[in-house]
């Protein structure tokens, strides 16, 4: 929602017809025709998009295996995440609070990310203020059985102490398939570190980390028209941490425990498709340390939108939007959210494509607020590439 009257200007060169990015040793690939669905809802080309977007794919997840998935945004979008250059037995900023750990996530069954920077909460919601991060989960296999298996070791080591004991473990398994329009995905992964201690002492106290996720997702497709998938996840995080104020090297222990389930449906048409998306999560987080203390929350949202393309060159969608988020304590506190939201992205053809869209937010604590969003841009055709500039303006 932030602050009204943010105006950002964008200036966006391409001069090669494959966008090239050295990073180290690593080498990101984009060609001109790629798509993106993030800020839009719909799969349409980037260089018809009035955003900034990154995207993560499939091969540079292949070349990070071990790597968090906080690590890798904060390489690749510019955007900091919490707890993303800590060691592991460090507890996260956002630990107390209803926002998913990023940490507790494993890349084995990520296909792809997308990072849209700038205000999209007439098209998500009140937490897509600043940017959004759409994370795409793999496909089931379409033969029968299918598995990806993945383990890796490693050291810790510190400037003092150059030891080559194996002090790191990843491990991951996926197994999916498709069975007569049935679909199935089942995943494990496991993740253990004797962390370094975050205070030099002679006693050289270790601090674990242990991470244990397990993933299930059941979905049927009759034919082209309406598909559905049922999931369930489970994440277990267990840490040990030093003192923060005292400076002392404390066995202090924080534990997390996040559950989540949800429903994905999709009903197509000529020249749309209905969705409905809903998931509920339980959160349960506790810090065991000089000064204690426990959370305890859940979530549920709602989400009912329907697509629609008028021609080839308009893309409407008009949806309601629905969440509760309750925080469990000595006194229960609850809010709520409900929203009908429409967007609309007009692409002209010619160059210049202009991305609209508006919210009404009637939130049981703040009351009623209307937001809106005009992003136009247009883009210029090059021999290798194109000239793109865009602009935003978001209350």
């Amino acid at each position: 929602m932030g602050t009204r009257g943010t105006l950002v200007f964008l200036l966006l060169l391409v001069i090669t017809e494959v966008y090239t990015q050295a990073q180290g040793d690593t080498v990101l690939i984009q060609e001109l025709d790629e798509v993106v669905v993030s800020d839009s809802r719909f799969e349409l080309k980037r260089e018809n998009s009035g955003k900034t977007v990154i995207t993560i794919g499939a091969d540079i997840l292949e070349r990070n295996p071990g790597v968090s998935v906080a690590s890798l945004l904060n390489q690749y979008s510019g955007i900091e995440i919490g707890g993303s250059r800590s060691r592991q037995g460090e507890a996260d900023p956002s630990s107390f609070s209803q926002e998913f750990d990023l940490r507790l996530l494993s890349t084995t069954d990520i296909a792809s990310i997308e990072i849209i920077k700038g205000a999209a909460s007439t098209l998500y919601g009140t937490n897509a203020a600043a940017a959004v991060i759409n994370i795409r989960t793999r496909e089931s296999a379409n033969n029968p059985l299918s598995g990806v298996f993945q383990s890796q070791m490693g050291t810790n080591q510190t400037a003092s102490d150059q030891n080559y004991r194996i002090a790191r473990f990843n491990q991951a398994a996926r197994i999916s398939g498709t069975l007569n329009g049935f679909t199935y995905a089942v995943g494990l992964s496991h993740e253990f570190a004797n962390g370094l201690s975050s205070l030099a002492t002679t006693a050289g106290e270790e601090d674990p980390f242990s991470r244990v996720g397990t993933s299930l997702r059941l979905g049927y497709k009759a034919g082209k028209n309406f598909s559905f998938t049922l999931y369930g996840q489970e994440q277990r995080l267990r840490n040990d941490y030093d003192e923060t104020f005292g400076f002392s090297d404390a066995p202090y222990q924080f534990v997390s425990r996040q559950l989540r389930t949800g429903i994905t449906s999709s009903f197509s048409y000529r020249g749309g498709n209905l969705n409905f998306n809903a998931a509920y999560s339980e959160y349960d987080s506790e810090n065991l340390s000089a000064f204690p203390s426990a959370f305890k929350g859940d979530n549920l949202i709602m989400d009912l939108y329907n697509r629609y393309t008028l021609g080839k060159n308009v893309f409407t969608v008009l949806g309601i939007n629905y969440s509760e988020d309750r925080a469990l304590s000595q006194n229960t506190e609850q809010i709520t959210q409900f929203d009908p939201y429409f967007n609309l992205v007009y692409v002209s053809g010619k160059g210049w494509n202009i991305n609209t869209g508006a919210r009404f937010n009637q939130h049981s604590q703040y009351g009623n607020h209307l937001v809106y969003t005009i992003n136009p841009s247009y883009r210029w055709r090059l021999n290798k590439g194109y000239l793109r500039v865009l602009t935003s303006y978001s209350t």
